[in-house]
């Protein structure tokens, strides 16, 4: 083995402060920014396995870096873009120690997604200790409280509609067989814990005069009778919701562009499975799903498994997160088809049947009965929004989102989410991305 390093200089293009089911670690602009040594594996013509690393480049070189989540990073240097986790261990259950002057082994390969190789590496000079992040969550029930069985809260649930009128609550009969540890990971998972959310900024003149110029009702289920939308389906008790919505946004997006000659029906199982870029059913990143593991591997389709779809250009509406805001959303929206966003779940979004949500505030004690503890933790959660309208008889703007729990839940699988304030955060992280047709790379 050669001891030969790469020397390079981290610049800072984006910093964002929310994960969507994501892995712990919290690592911001002054943990990164500096000189680290990476090490490098030999080339390889085929994608490769990087729990190890070997050899090392000899070459000094400068890039840039986009952190995509505080944890997250890909750097282009050179014509090689390189993609890693920051490193980080848990300390019982409420803690992590963010090492932010080191990286998990990582992958890189060419612009061409060609050439792979394995690095990891470590910053030169650090000058902040490492970073302990506790679980924001004020009561985190144990994991035996979280295995008692689901219980439709009829106190809660008529708590809800009696105190507003925007939307109905009611029973979801199909969760009672469930236990609250699986309704914790189909809203993302126990490591997707609340955190804080950048309000989106104000949108320019010239924004705000495209958006207005729109039509008022969107909505890419119904474009002139035609429907784009793929069907709404189930993650099931698993924190997948991240694939989910990467696999929406791309089927809608093949749908429009090909007018609907190209259907393709996406497998979340293969990316479940294969992907070295999600974390199962602990949660992930769409960014990295419907992006870089969409560029990198592509998507199988479940009735035509030998054959892969592909996309690129994948980006935070507005470019970089905290960029968007309802006027781009939309935008990009009634452009270019679906965009994957976050939310925040609380526990009345469980019981939503209708109407317009937003979250009430004020029925925390209602939650706690008749358990005498709260079996709701506030977690992040990954769905897709497909258009935009506003209610006739109120003038309340809302977001058209599809969901990945079944038709069962909703208005058929479906939430109409007020719009414009960023309720539950949902116009604080929308990603789009831009499939690749007909495409014949290998």
């Amino acid at each position: 083995m050669t001891t030969t390093f790469l020397s390079l200089i981290f610049f800072l293009l984006f910093v964002v402060r929310h994960a969507t089911c994501d892995t712990p670690a919290e690592c911001y602009f002054e943990d990164i920014a500096g000189t680290w040594l990476i090490y490098e594996s030999e080339t390889v013509s085929q994608r490769t396995n990087c729990s190890a690393v070997t050899n090392t480049d000899k070459f000094d070189q400068a890039g840039l870096l986009q952190l995509i989540y505080p944890n997250v990073a890909i750097d282009k240097i050179n014509n090689r873009v390189y993609f890693a986790f920051s490193k980080w261990k848990e300390v019982g259950r409420r803690s992590v120690v963010s090492i932010c002057d080191e990286i998990l082994p990582g992958w890189l390969h060419d612009v061409h997604g060609h050439h792979w190789a394995c690095f990891t590496g470590k910053k030169l000079i650090s000058l902040k200790p490492n970073r302990i992040e506790t679980n924001q969550q004020v009561d985190i029930p144990t994991k035996d409280k979280l295995k008692s069985q689901f219980i439709n809260n009829k106190a809660f649930i008529d708590a809800i509609n009696r105190i507003q009128s925007s939307w109905i609550a009611s029973e979801c009969k199909e969760w009672e067989t469930a236990t609250y540890e699986d309704m914790v990971r189909k809203a993302g998972g126990r490591r997707a814990f609340k955190k804080d959310l950048p309000s989106p900024p104000p949108s320019s003149a010239e924004t705000r005069r495209l958006a207005a110029a729109l039509p008022e009702q969107w909505d890419w289920r119904n474009v002139s009778g035609v429907n784009y939308v793929s069907e709404v389906r189930d993650q099931g008790y698993c924190g997948s919701c991240y694939i989910f919505a990467s696999v929406a946004i791309l089927e809608s997006r093949y749908r429009i562009l090909t007018r609907n000659e190209q259907k393709p029906i996406l497998s979340p199982q293969d990316v479940l499975n294969c992907s070295p870029y999600a974390q199962g059913c602990n949660g992930g990143f769409p960014f990295l799903i419907a992006g870089k593991h969409a560029e990198d591997f592509g998507f199988v389709d479940e009735k035509e498994p030998c054959k892969r779809y592909y996309a690129t250009n994948y980006q935070y509406v507005g470019g970089y997160y905290g960029a968007s805001n309802e006027d781009l959303i939309k935008l990009a929206v009634y452009h270019n088809g679906p965009v994957a966003v976050g939310i925040q779940v609380y526990a009345d979004f469980y019981h939503y049947k209708s109407g317009i949500y937003r979250h009430l505030t004020n029925l925390v004690n209602f939650t706690a009965e008749p358990y005498g503890w709260n079996p709701f933790v506030e977690v992040n959660h990954a769905v897709t929004v497909v258009g935009y309208g506003v209610q006739k008889e109120t003038g309340t703007k809302y977001w058209i989102v599809k969901n990945s729990w079944g038709r069962h839940w909703g208005e058929n699988g479906y939430v109409k989410i007020l719009r414009g304030t960023n309720e539950c955060g949902i116009e604080s992280l929308a990603l789009e991305s831009t499939p690749i047709i007909h495409s014949v790379k290998p």
